[in-house]
């Protein structure tokens, strides 16, 4: 932590340094995810604190996940007040709201995935994502959104993990597309693929699967895009009934749109007749990767949307051990990395937003005022 604080004041210690002129006119959000309830829980800050903290920082907009108060102590954080704090200092509020991940509510409502050997997914470090075909998972899913809109009045809805699952950041450059899981093959997601496209399958699931994978991949494809999109035109219904012009951000994979729409059935572009706002998970170190690709995977979003386009960069180094342990991903993110990304960002995308704000509890300023 105190060598990546290092690198952020460096950057940082004096207005706009190691900035290119009209950096801070070029940004429309400038942001962090907050994911963790550690500035409360562990740092003992007020909800005055934690504001004065961001707008030191430079921060105008904030990704603030819905339901954090389940895994707090009762009482120690009220996302209402938050809100208001951020409200007040003219902060933007986005509700993140989880869709096609929600592990303890997956056997509830026969949502456990199958993957294309007919294995049902089982946790992999902290992800199980959901399959997005069961009809009581995708109402609660509605209703939960509904919820926050009313109790937490944002400034946009945030959809994570918006998705057909997989734990995409483990497909690093080493590991070839036979390897990867694809999902969902379950009886629910083959018999609504035969029912939706009339496509004419074995009886045998297992064939089933097979013939798909082997003859009928673009069939499969459309239709997986099609279930994410008409989950993300349900949501859009609702937000309009609730609170008309709403805006709609959706957290956005950094693959190519074949791999997207294939695996994931997250076709950027059409789902922009929907979505205000992208997203983009642009996980360097995570997926080994190198700076440059950060503004590579950003204007090929940005030129397909059409829409804006907020790049999440990471601050530090993640999955080195544990689970991750030996895939040789960089144990650092230098300062010419940041500046890279940093310098080549704006005026390609409208944002950039920073993974995740309980890491950075101790930096001065991450942005340029």
């Amino acid at each position: 932590m105190q060598e990546f604080a290092g690198v952020i004041r460096n950057l940082t210690s004096r207005r706009n340094e190691g900035f290119p002129i009209g950096w801070e006119r070029a940004l429309m959000y400038k942001a962090v995810k907050i994911y963790s309830t550690d500035w409360r829980t562990r740092e003992h800050m007020s909800y005055a604190e934690a504001v004065r903290r961001l707008k030191r920082q430079g921060i105008n907009t904030v990704m603030v996940l819905a339901g954090m108060e389940a895994g707090s102590a009762a009482g120690s954080y009220e996302p209402r007040a938050f809100r208001d704090a951020l409200g007040e200092a003219g902060i933007t509020y986005w509700s993140v709201c989880n869709q096609f991940y929600d592990p303890q509510a997956l056997e509830r409502f026969g949502s456990i995935p199958v993957d294309q050997d007919g294995l049902a997914a089982v946790q992999q470090d902290w992800y199980l994502g959901a399959c997005p075909t069961a009809p009581a998972y995708l109402e609660a899913k509605r209703n939960e959104t509904a919820t926050v809109m009313e109790t937490l009045d944002p400034d946009g809805i945030f959809l994570g993990f918006h998705r057909f699952p997989g734990f995409w950041e483990t497909w690093l450059p080493d590991v070839t597309e036979e390897d990867w899981q694809e999902f969902c093959f379950c009886s629910r997601c083959l018999r609504l693929f035969r029912r939706d496209t009339g496509a004419e399958l074995p009886q045998a699931e297992s064939m089933q699967r097979l013939v798909i994978r082997e003859n009928l991949a673009d069939c499969w494809t459309q239709w997986k895009c099609s279930v994410i999109h008409s989950h993300t035109e349900n949501l859009r219904r609702i937000t309009d009934e609730q609170r008309p012009g709403l805006p709609l951000i959706l957290n956005t994979l950094p693959f190519s749109s074949p791999i997207s729409r294939r695996y994931f059935g997250q076709d950027a572009e059409k789902l922009s007749d929907l979505i205000d706002i992208f997203e983009l998970m642009a996980y360097h170190q995570i997926l080994d990767q190198d700076a440059q690709w950060v503004i590579a995977v950003s204007g090929a979003l940005k030129a397909a949307v059409k829409k804006p386009v907020v790049t999440t960069v990471q601050a530090r180094p993640a999955y080195l051990d544990g689970f991750h342990a030996g895939r040789g991903r960089r144990r650092q993110i230098s300062s010419e990395e940041w500046n890279h990304m940093i310098n080549g960002l704006p005026g390609l995308v409208d944002g950039i937003a920073v993974f995740e704000w309980g890491q950075l509890l101790d930096v001065g300023r991450i942005f340029p005022s």
